[in-house]
C-alpha cells in the first residue's frame, strides 16, 4: 500500500513538472517578439523596383498650388495658355496641341519624353542652338516649335507654375530609374531601303489627321 502511495506521489510531481514546463512554453510562444538583426536592412518605402512616378490626380491636395496650376497649363494648353485663352496676352501657344499630346501620361510615360527627373539634366548642351541652355530654354523651345507659339517669360507664373511642374514629377526619382525616364525609347532601324509608298500609306493613315494630307498642318 505504501508503495501505491509513493507511485502516485512520483506521478503526480511528474505531472506537474510536465504542466509547469508547458505553462513556460505557452507564454513564451505569446509574448515573443522578434528581434530584428543588427546586419539586416529596412528596405526603403519606395523601393527601386517598386517605383512609379507620381500621380497628380492622387496627389492633387498635397501638391500645391504651383505644382497643380503647372499640371493644368500642360494638359489644358489651348485653354489655358493657346488660342482658346480668353485673355489675348495669356495666349501663347499657336496651336490647339496640349503639351500632353507629346508628353504622355502627364509627363509620366517612359519612352515619349517623360519630365519625370527631366529637372536635374539642365542646365545642358542644345545643339540646335549650340549653347549651354537652362529648363526655361528647353520649354521655350517647343512653344515656339511643336506648340507653333511664342516663348514664356523665365520669370512669368506660367514658366514657373511648369517648371515646378516638371520639378514635382522628380522629387523621389531613385538614382536606379533615371536612365529609363530619360528621352525616348530605341529605335531599331531597318537595313534596307525606304519604301516612299509604304511610308505615304502610313502617313495617309497615322499622320494625315493632324497635319494635313500636304503636311500643311490644321
Amino acid at each position: 500500500m505504501e508503495s501505491v502511495r509513493y507511485l502516485a506521489r512520483r506521478l503526480m510531481m511528474l505531472f506537474l513538472i510536465v504542466f509547469g514546463l508547458i505553462g513556460v512554453l505557452f507564454i513564451g510562444l505569446i509574448t515573443y517578439r522578434p528581434t530584428p538583426s543588427g546586419s539586416a536592412e529596412i528596405p526603403p518605402a519606395r523601393a527601386t523596383d517598386e517605383w512609379h512616378p507620381r500621380n497628380i490626380l492622387t496627389e492633387w491636395e498635397s501638391a500645391g498650388p504651383l505644382v497643380r496650376r503647372g499640371y493644368q497649363l500642360i494638359s489644358e494648353s489651348p485653354q489655358m495658355m493657346g488660342p482658346r485663352a480668353e485673355d489675348p496676352s495669356n495666349r501663347y501657344t499657336g496651336n490647339n496641341l496640349s503639351c500632353t499630346n507629346c508628353h504622355l501620361k502627364g509627363g509620366t510615360q517612359a519612352g515619349s519624353a517623360s519630365w519625370v527627373g527631366v529637372a536635374s539634366r539642365f542646365p545642358q548642351f542644345g545643339g540646335r542652338f549650340n549653347r549651354i541652355g537652362s529648363l526655361e530654354d528647353r520649354i521655350n523651345g517647343c512653344m515656339e516649335r511643336s506648340m507653333n507659339g511664342r516663348p514664356l517669360p523665365d520669370d512669368s507664373e506660367p514658366m514657373q507654375a511648369i517648371v515646378a511642374y516638371m520639378e514635382w514629377l522628380g522629387e523621389d526619382l531613385p538614382a536606379g530609374k533615371e536612365k529609363e525616364y530619360e528621352g525616348y525609347a530605341p529605335i531599331q532601324l531597318p537595313e534596307r531601303a525606304a519604301d516612299l509608298q509604304a511610308g505615304k500609306g502610313v502617313y495617309e493613315r497615322d499622320c494625315a489627321l493632324c497635319h494635313g494630307t500636304g503636311g500643311q498642318g490644321i
